[in-house]
């Protein structure tokens, strides 16, 4: 009679535990469902703004430059920049400290030349 008890309980044990980890699977398999439509959602999202944020960068590209340019962003903007720059003695810009926040007109003044020949020279990349 013990043995069949014995047996019964372990038995019904064994089922309850085999409910409540149904029980909990389906729980968590409903808690984790959304996320796989989530992190796509999230991809999309990622995309679009690579989409936006290179357009932008495209529309900056095609802008020309100013006395107001930055050294270093007018150096990223056009590969020919660097032999401009050589012509005028401004040969290691990109390395400069200052360069960050000197502008193209500061540049010009502070080596002394032209800084609308300067411009002219660093527009008419842009046109080729």
């Amino acid at each position: 009679m013990f043995r069949v008890i014995k047996t019964r309980l372990r038995l019904q044990g064994r089922a309850w535990i085999e409910a409540h980890a149904r029980s909990i699977l389906s729980e968590r398999q409903a808690l984790w469902a959304p996320l796989p439509g989530e992190v796509e959602a999230l991809q999309t999202q990622i995309k679009q703004a690579h989409i936006r944020i290179s357009q932008d960068i495209e529309r900056l590209d095609r802008q020309p430059f100013t006395l107001a340019t930055p050294i270093h962003v007018a150096w990223r903007r056009h590969p020919g920049v660097g032999a401009v720059f050589r012509r005028y003695g401004l040969p290691r810009c990109l390395d400069c400290a200052v360069g960050a926040d000197e502008t193209v007109a500061e540049a010009a003044l502070s080596e002394g030349f032209s800084a609308s020949q300067l411009l002219e020279e660093l527009n008419a990349l842009l046109r080729v």
